[in-house]
């Protein structure tokens, strides 16, 4: 297999990865047919959406962007890329800490 298709393989399971959990957690997102991002609308938190977004970016250092940059019909969603390597357990432990996922 060469590089691209390994790389498409492994930036899919990245992308199905964080789908499921933020499906698990809540949130309502649709997967992506290319691109290194997600734009999932934001369920009711116990934290507020500006909070959650900022702790995802500077606590947890994840590349994420209010959705309110995007339109108005775009402010209870945010968007999130994702890099090389996954983020799985920054994304799981910060739906744990605000209430959205157990850790299962």
């Amino acid at each position: 297999m060469n590089w691209l298709k390994t790389r498409i393989i492994v930036h899919q399971k990245i992308r199905d990865d964080l789908v499921s959990l933020f499906i698990n957690g809540g949130f309502q997102v649709r997967k992506t047919e290319g691109g290194s991002y997600l734009f999932p609308l934001l369920p009711k938190l116990k934290i507020s959406s500006v909070e959650f977004i900022e702790r995802l970016r500077f606590e947890d250092g994840i590349i994420v962007t209010p959705g309110c940059l995007f339109g108005n019909d775009s402010k209870s969603r945010f968007r999130i890329n994702f890099p090389k390597t996954t983020i799985r357990q920054s994304v799981q432990w910060r739906l744990f800490l605000t209430g959205r996922s157990n850790l299962c």
